[in-house]
């Protein structure tokens, strides 16, 4: 049986409450990817391909390439331009109902 899609609404919501619990981690300034990855609801593979492709700034904490870490301040970012986005392509997808009549 096909999952029903959740609305924009829905996806804007989750994000907006992801984000907020970020947020109020101010004693967390960074996370690890397995951490972001619990936090954020996306998954590892993904938060990996984001990093490589640079969509996403991470430190490496210690020498020779030591330990992974996203900053909770680029997490945040990433979630609002999440957001942007969906918001972005319904208003594109909206516009196009009107201008097709």
């Amino acid at each position: 049986m096909a999952r029903k899609k959740p609305s924009l609404g829905q996806v804007l919501e989750q994000l907006a409450v992801l984000r907020a619990e970020v947020a109020a981690s101010p004693h967390r300034l960074s996370y690890s990817v397995r951490d972001a990855a619990e936090a954020t609801g996306i998954g590892r593979a993904e938060l990996y391909r984001r990093i490589g492709s640079g969509a996403i700034r991470v430190v490496r904490i210690g020498e020779e390439g030591g330990k992974l870490v996203i900053p909770r301040a680029e997490l945040e970012r990433m979630l609002d331009r999440e957001a942007a986005t969906l918001r972005d392509h319904a208003l594109r997808a909206e516009l196009a109902e009107v201008i097709a009549g």
